[in-house]
């Protein structure tokens, strides 16, 4: 009995073994240019990534580096999914902007193994939504995010970046804690760009609107 099992064991591991060699051929079976990818974790950046010489956001940038001539260049996840780097803007352009409703879903974050209430704000940004959500969201952000309104954003968020730049200059050879100081930052860039009222957080830490929004 446990030479069967163990045998049906062999099976489905050598065939499972064969599918993702096949899937890390993709790129090379249709002629794009390709960063090699081995068993399991696909090319070198994600073996780089899981040895912890290099971080999550930036897998994609030795890929961009090492293909300088190339317009798109193909490189493979864990267990051999494709992943596509593009690296020629007006292509970016054509992908992002005049066809985006062909190109809807990028990341996706469902195999990621962490919390599911953490992951649901991740699944509701533009980078990892998919399908109809994604749609919707990005409807509503083009109309909130105009080229004009843009502009008018900047000097509000110039003011921000001055006043976080002020609270450094104080906190000059000391140890800071980044993590406050960028959410500090994010409260009062939202607070001004979206509701034009100016907390500044890093001299009034529990003004009315950030203290709404956490427990201060």
């Amino acid at each position: 009995m446990w030479l069967y099992l163990v045998a049906l064991a062999v099976v489905a591991l050598t065939t499972y073994y064969l599918i993702v060699r096949r899937r890390l051929t993709f790129w090379r079976r249709i002629g794009v240019t390709e960063m090699p990818g081995w068993f399991p974790f696909g090319s070198q950046p994600l073996w780089d990534m899981y040895a912890g010489k290099l971080s999550y956001v930036s897998l994609a940038n030795k890929a961009y580096e090492d293909y300088p001539d190339e317009k798109i260049v193909g490189m493979y996840d864990v267990f051999g999914y494709p992943l596509l780097v593009v690296r020629d803007l007006d292509l970016a352009h054509h992908m992002l902007i005049k066809d985006f409703d062909y190109f809807i879903n990028r990341f996706s974050v469902d195999p990621i193994p962490t919390n599911s209430k953490a992951n649901k704000f991740f699944k509701s940004t533009l980078l990892f939504a998919q399908d109809d959500k994604w749609k919707l969201i990005r409807s509503a952000t083009s109309r909130a995010y105009t080229s004009s309104r843009l502009k008018k954003m900047q000097p509000l968020v110039h003011t921000v970046c001055a006043s976080l730049s002020k609270d450094l200059a104080k906190s000059s050879g000391q140890e800071i804690d980044v993590y406050h100081k960028s959410r500090d930052f994010t409260y009062d860039t939202f607070a001004s760009t979206g509701y034009s009222v100016y907390t500044n957080s890093f001299e009034n830490p529990k003004n009315p609107f950030k203290c709404t929004l956490i427990n201060c």
